[in-house]
């Protein structure tokens, strides 16, 4: 049986991972949300409107 040290180290351990897989999937969300914003604003601009 795992001592209550070892547990506590696992336990830390995948908090940590959680931590880091909430943080890149912010990340990604965040990207794909604004590419999202660019490609409406490329689709909804008026015709002959540049920038």
């Amino acid at each position: 049986m795992a001592s209550r040290l070892e547990l506590a180290r696992r336990e830390r351990r995948a908090r940590d991972e959680n931590k880091r897989t909430a943080r890149d999937l912010l990340q990604w969300g965040f990207r794909s949300q604004r590419g999202c914003v660019e490609w409406w604003w490329e689709t909804t601009r008026p015709e002959g409107e540049s920038g």
